[in-house]
């Protein structure tokens, strides 16, 4: 394996264009004193040396090892060094009996041991760093997304409790005007707490799931004062099947309700959801203007940052108002962002 894998990493473009402009030459040169017997022993020499030189040097002196402060290593590697250039440029010329080689020179051969040394260290080592920095790539990028679960986990930990304290909150005041409605809500209450349960300990769910629980939501709101605003809920059973954060669509349909309805803006809240151009569409009408986001709320902000880390910067999110309704589009791809939130 080590073998195969550094002879594919030296046929590699920017290693094998050095090796060319060094090899070639000698390859001509070789042809021209020595024919087709000169050709074929310049190149079965500069193969055998592709083939031993750094595939040993990479197994004998791993990054990381004791390396040349190793002796019987050291040793070792000297000795395939000599082999090499006592069977290819000392008996190879004479059995092929080419006649003019520059290989059949001795100041050669001598050059021939460090070069052999000083190209297998070169290429074995250049191999290894770029294996090592791969693998470091990988691991940063295994680490970067688990950065990002940690920080949609925290995102939505801040979520769900916000939600939480504001439906209590309306169910304390509930208790003292009206305990029949507060009772109603406590119990449609506990039946979101059970679906939002689920949703927190999903990386993602079916949009389907998501509209369960945005139902319940608006349910909730409307339990005291059914004629303050109507919901409608439209989508597709392909839209509902794409899979999507948990409780995100939840937190703009709350956004909706305190900016529309509980802040004095009777009308319609309407959610529709399409696919289109492998996007998931979704468009989120509440009654009253836009007026951006609240100074001090972190609500939209939340929303923003777990789209983000989700969908790698490649979700869109906008509002646009016409001063009577309020309408937030989201355009999301289809995969969330390695599937890891």
């Amino acid at each position: 394996m080590l073998w195969w894998n550094t002879v594919r990493a030296l046929a590699v473009e920017r290693r094998a264009i050095p090796i060319a402009l060094v090899c070639v030459p000698i390859v001509i040169l070789e042809t021209r004193f020595g024919g087709a017997r000169g050709t074929l022993l310049a190149v079965t020499i500069f193969s055998g040396f592709l083939a031993i030189g750094p595939p040993s040097y990479r197994a004998l002196f791993p990054v990381g090892s004791a390396g040349t402060r190793n002796l019987p290593r050291l040793l070792l590697f000297a000795l395939i060094d000599l082999v090499y250039v006592v069977g290819f440029c000392i008996v190879l010329p004479r059995l092929l009996q080419v006649e003019g080689s520059l290989f059949l020179d001795s100041l050669t051969w001598y050059s021939a041991v460090p070069l052999f040394w000083a190209g297998s260290w070169a290429l074995g080592r250049d191999i290894d760093w770029e294996v090592r920095l791969k693998t470091a790539e990988a691991r940063a990028a295994e680490l970067e997304k688990q950065a990002e679960r940690a920080q949609l986990l925290a995102l939505r930990s801040h979520l769900d409790p916000h939600f939480l304290f504001n439906t209590l909150n309306a169910i304390a005041e509930w208790c003292r005007e009206d305990p029949k409605v507060a009772e109603r809500a406590t119990l449609q209450l506990s039946a979101m707490l059970r679906t939002i349960l689920t949703g927190v300990k999903a990386a993602a769910w079916p949009l389907g799931d998501e509209l369960v629980l945005v139902r319940q939501l608006l349910e909730l709101h409307r339990t005291r004062d059914p004629e303050r605003f109507l919901f409608e809920v439209e989508t597709s059973a392909e839209a509902e099947r794409v899979q999507v954060l948990p409780l995100m669509f939840l937190s703009l349909a709350e956004n909706a309700v305190k900016h529309g309805p509980a802040a004095g803006h009777a009308g319609r809240i309407q959610l529709t959801a399409w696919v289109e151009d492998e996007r998931l569409c979704v468009t989120l009408q509440n009654p009253g203007p836009f007026r951006g986001p609240r100074e001090g709320a972190d609500g939209l902000s939340t929303i923003e940052k777990r789209l983000d880390l989700a969908y790698d910067g490649q979700a869109q999110m906008r509002h646009t108002s016409d001063g009577r309704t309020t309408i937030a589009t989201l355009r999301l791809p289809l995969r969330l962002h390695g599937a890891a939130v």
